[in-house]
């Protein structure tokens, strides 16, 4: 699981590579169960088998732990102030209000 998802908590998928990503996935825990397509044993009986989550909320799972880092940034570092434009602009603020300019 590290292997594939390393780095996901930076990835933008658009939904057709998220499911090639659920398709691999699930093709290895067949494969490390012994499962073969012949068998007729459906993805949730695979992975209720394994245990493990889905690949999406992986990563999505992932996406709030970086969020939670960078947001306890300190204000000078400019992730935390890319964050702060992005929340200012979804709440329909002027997103460069309260930052600093260097020139």
């Amino acid at each position: 699981m590290s292997v594939l998802l390393y780095a996901a908590k930076t990835w933008t998928l658009l939904a057709a590579e998220l499911r090639y990503l659920e398709a691999f996935h699930m093709r290895c825990q067949r494969q490390i169960l012994g499962i073969r397509w012949t068998d007729h044993i459906s993805n949730a009986t695979v992975s209720s088998r394994t245990g493990l989550a889905l690949v999406g909320e992986q990563i999505a799972s992932r996406r709030v732990a970086i969020f939670g880092h960078i947001a306890r940034l300190g204000e000078e570092f400019p992730a935390h102030q890319a964050l702060r434009v992005h929340i200012d602009l979804s709440l329909g603020r002027h997103a460069w209000s309260g930052l600093e300019t260097s020139s």
